[in-house]
């Protein structure tokens, strides 16, 4: 039997890895504590699903005195709301399709209550807007049904339960009885990926327990391919080796076919200032041997200044050849840049997207997972000997019907005669 589920990469807070999977058509996964400017841009972009997890596994230490989790790293009030603050700009652009984990303590229900109830107005925008809230059931004096259902209460909001399967996990009997007893509408496994031993145990588990309920983990799927002598490192690097071809018409590179970045020399290259950095532009008035009052008025607006009649001539800036010789080198030095940029975003495209077809992921990233049988589940191997091709009362007589065809009667072997009719050069 094979289970729907959905598997965010998390871990993924760099604009060019965000833009990879979502390129391979892989649900992204990221921490607000971590992102920056240009990731959340790129996020924003994403036609697929979202996860958000709000870091707060990272304010906690396992304590081997106390024999549990501990804070170390306490997150304040003010960057708990710019995380959120991150979450509601997402949520204002994604709506339904982002999954944000709502502000928590590992290993704490009190201090996790207190936490939704101190942020409940913040959760309340983001989910009327369309996004889904996920609560870690925290392991603690209450059992997770209770813990589940008074922190809904607290938060004013729907939540989706998410089982902790790192630090502070949740039991396979803990999570059963929950599944049993609330059968949700979803379930997230949190820091399990589908390349886990326990993945197909732990989805059985749940489908056995409530078949209606969705099913959604994140990991981190980076770590697994990447390193010394492992495939997508390898693989950055034959992508920076790789010389483009045709730098002066559409360029052709491998890393920018994968990025989906299109450059031009004919459309770019009498346009410097949309492409040129200002290290560029220098070099270029430098090289073209202007004057300090040219190069003022490049620096101002360089795609006019250039399209110019030169003075005492009949020609434009771009039409002299120190001119056309300088833009060369800049463009050049500039498609470097831009393919360089873009290898970790090529790399993670073609690794997952090979990934993705390997394991016939659609195109947000939907997989299928084998479920392994129950206890009282009847075996495909069974099944086919007890009434299939290997049928233990039919298979061994199309064998010895085989046998007496190819060779004569199964007991020539046991007679005394000789064989006629072996095989082409084999002997009595």
């Amino acid at each position: 039997m094979m289970r729907e589920y959905t598997a965010y990469a998390s871990g993924v807070n760099e604009g060019r890895e965000i833009a990879g999977f979502a390129l391979a058509g892989v649900p992204v996964g990221a921490s607000a504590s971590n992102l920056r400017e240009a990731a959340v841009r790129t996020i924003l972009r994403s036609e697929g699903p979202v996860f958000l997890d709000s870091g707060a596994f990272s304010e906690v230490r396992f304590s081997p005195q106390t024999q549990r989790m501990e804070i170390v790293n306490r997150i304040t009030p003010r960057e708990w709301r710019r995380r959120l603050a991150i979450y509601l700009r997402v949520a204002q652009t994604l709506g339904n399709r982002l999954s944000v984990v709502a502000p928590d303590c590992v290993g704490d229900q009190d201090e996790t209550l207190k936490r939704l109830a101190l942020y409940r107005p913040e959760l309340q925008q983001i989910a009327e807007l369309g996004a889904q809230v996920l609560i870690p059931l925290q392991v603690g004096a209450r059992i997770h049904e209770e813990f589940y259902a008074e922190a809904t209460a607290v938060a004013g909001v729907p939540l989706v339960p998410a089982f902790t399967m790192k630090k502070a996990a949740t039991s396979e009997e803990d999570a059963a009885r929950f599944l049993r007893r609330v059968k949700p509408a979803r379930i997230h496994l949190l820091g399990m990926g589908r390349e886990n031993f326990r993945a197909p145990r732990i989805v059985a588990m749940i489908h056995a327990c409530s078949p209606l309920t969705e099913i959604s983990m994140d990991s981190n799927r980076l770590r697994a391919v990447t390193g010394k002598k492992r495939s997508m490192t390898v693989l950055e690097r034959d992508l920076r080796s790789r010389v483009p071809e045709n730098l002066y018409s559409e360029v052709d590179s491998p890393v920018l076919s994968s990025a989906q970045v299109r450059l031009d020399y004919t459309d770019s290259i009498y346009s410097p200032g949309d492409w040129a950095t200002r290290d560029m532009l220098r070099e270029i008035a430098i090289s073209s041997g202007f004057s300090l009052s040219e190069m003022h008025a490049f620096f101002a607006d360089p795609n006019s200044f250039i399209a110019r009649t030169m003075p005492n001539s009949d020609v434009c800036y771009w039409e002299h050849p120190l001119v056309d010789f300088a833009l060369d080198r800049a463009w050049r030095k500039y498609v470097g840049q831009v393919i360089d940029a873009n290898v970790r975003t090529a790399a993670i495209q073609q690794t997952f997207q090979q990934t993705k077809c390997l394991n016939g992921l659609n195109r947000h990233g939907i997989v299928l997972m084998p479920i392994k049988p129950g206890r009282n589940s009847m075996r495909i191997g069974t099944k086919c000997v007890l009434a299939g091709a290997h049928c233990f009362f039919l298979s061994p007589w199309f064998v010895a019907l085989a046998w007496w065809k190819l060779y004569g009667f199964p007991l020539a072997p046991f007679s005394n005669s000789t064989p006629t009719n072996l095989p082409l050069g084999a002997t009595a």
